[in-house]
């Protein structure tokens, strides 16, 4: 029977490209700059044409209704409607006008407060060059006499010839406004309805020539903010990006040196990026190293396993199958030995980033570890002794350091020693509090000093009962997990000092 097709996995799809959206934010308020002055540009010119469109309507209307009527009251229409009203005979001459010039004359539809204030604005911004500080207009009859005379008006003069016209005038300040409209009489002549206006809101589009000049400087200046954005912020960012995405297929990986000198928030960005890219690959390397102790520490069981099977054969004496089962179970419970501390580590590693921190009253937490191992007769032989800076106060995980010293402490406990006294002191020296456990054992020769700390090490002194090798690693872990650090002391022969660095 042939074997069945081995199925291959599927290479996963690529990740979607992600979008471009700081890129795209940056233009969008780039652009903006130039593109709320348009708006604002924009909004006012059709501001204004609706009012044109509105007194041209309504101005033409009343002059129809005049020039229809020669015996119409040119008062009462001027003030119900708003208007100045004059008649004009077949020579443009003025024949009657109605006495109207103050309902005549009125601020934007917009509103007078905010007109006047433009108005004021643009008088103390621009001074005498834009004649602002000039005569200003503030009556009806005013604007109407700064104009050319009636006759010589383009709307009259349309009038005169049959036509209806609209026009509207602009005074030489640009201050105000006058809006006509004129209508031919059926007897001859002409009718003039007009109305005066404020023009605040018209000051702004005077300057149009100035205002385009602003906006192609502002779209050059968008322009120039969107390449320097693009190169000094998002290029950055999408390299930073680059370099995740390169880890652990490409390992190691560093992110770039321009980025990590750069003094601001990208800089520190590259520099926290590469401390962890730093971070997870010393933990992938920790791991296989993991992987590779483990190997090893299991394989002298399994090697003694192995070797006390072959021992059992038909007719073998009681006496050496006690002695291979003795074997076998040695090795087996070293095993189980090793696997148990092992799993230990690795959950106090994974649990440590969750565990609550806390001030502790560090003399007290002290006094209750060395109490309990006074209390155990296993150890009534030793003395305890406890040196502590009075109402030192540590920020730690209490359960995680409770494991950290006994650990410390276990292992001065092992070291056969003349004088059976172990010596736990804490001292707050500078921004760090420095904890050290102290025995008078046979210490530590300088070649195993840079191993102890390893998995799975363990190289006891004669007399000591063994160890697994884990107990050191995990002080280590412990240690800097509070961004503490572990460093040992040893002269051979007189014991040996473990100091915690913990930061206050």
């Amino acid at each position: 029977m042939s074997a069945p097709a081995r199925e291959t996995a599927a290479a996963p799809p690529p990740p979607p490209k992600a979008p471009r959206s700081a890129r795209l934010a940056i233009r969008i308020v780039s652009l903006s700059l130039v593109g709320l002055p348009m708006a604002m540009l924009a909004s006012v010119a059709v501001y204004e044409q609706m009012i044109v469109d509105r007194y041209h309507a309504r101005l033409t209307e009343v002059a129809r209704r005049v020039a229809a009527d020669p015996g119409a009251d040119l008062d009462r229409i001027g003030w119900a409607e708003g208007v100045e009203i004059v008649r004009l005979d077949r020579a443009g001459a003025q024949v009657a006008r109605s006495a109207t010039d103050e309902a005549a004359f009125t601020r934007s539809e917009l509103g007078g407060w905010l007109e006047t204030r433009l108005d004021n604005l643009g008088a103390r911004s621009f001074g005498s060059a834009s004649g602002f500080n000039r005569k200003r207009h503030n009556t009806f009859a005013q604007v109407d006499a700064d104009l050319p005379p009636p006759a010589q008006r383009e709307e009259v003069m349309a009038a005169l010839l049959g036509e209806p016209a609209f026009a509207t005038h602009v005074t030489p300040q640009g201050d105000a406004v006058l809006f006509a409209a004129a209508a031919p009489s059926d007897g001859g002549g002409v009718v003039l309805a007009m109305k005066g206006s404020l023009r605040g809101l018209r000051r702004l589009l005077l300057f149009k020539g100035e205002l385009a000049k602003l906006m192609v400087a502002q779209a050059a200046f968008a322009a120039l903010v969107i390449f320097l954005l693009g190169r000094w912020l998002v290029r950055p960012l999408e390299l930073l990006a680059e370099t995740a995405r390169r880890f652990p297929v490409q390992s190691p990986v560093a992110v770039q040196p321009s980025l990590e000198a750069r003094p601001d928030e990208i800089g520190e960005l590259a520099r926290a990026i590469a401390q962890l890219v730093a971070s997870l690959e010393a933990r992938r390397r920790a791991a296989a190293d993991l992987a590779a102790d483990l190997a090893h520490e299991l394989k002298n069981p399994l090697a003694t396993i192995a070797a006390a099977s072959e021992l059992f054969s038909p007719g073998v004496t009681d006496e050496r199958r006690a002695l291979v089962q003795a074997s076998i179970g040695g090795a087996v419970q070293r095993m189980r030995t090793t696997t148990d501390e092992l799993l230990r580590l690795m959950r106090l590693e994974v649990a440590l980033g969750d565990l609550p921190r806390q001030d502790v009253d560090y003399p007290a937490f002290l006094d209750r570890v060395l109490g309990e191992y006074r209390r155990d007769p296993r150890w009534e032989r030793f003395a305890f002794t406890l040196e502590v800076d009075p109402a030192l106060k540590v920020r730690i995980a209490p359960t995680a350091w409770d494991v950290l010293m006994r650990n410390l402490i276990d292992n001065a406990l092992v070291q056969p020693a003349q004088r059976r006294e172990i010596v736990v002191s804490a001292h707050a020296k500078g921004a760090s509090v420095l904890t050290s456990v102290r025995d008078f054992g046979p210490g530590i020769s300088e070649g195993n000093r840079d191993k102890i700390f390893r998995r799975f090490f363990t190289q006891r002194p004669d007399g000591a009962p063994p160890g697994t090798g884990l107990g050191l690693s995990i002080v280590q872990a412990v240690a800097e997990a509070h961004g503490g650090k572990v460093e040992v002391w040893s002269t051979e022969g007189h014991g040996a000092t473990f100091e915690v660095r913990l930061p206050r």
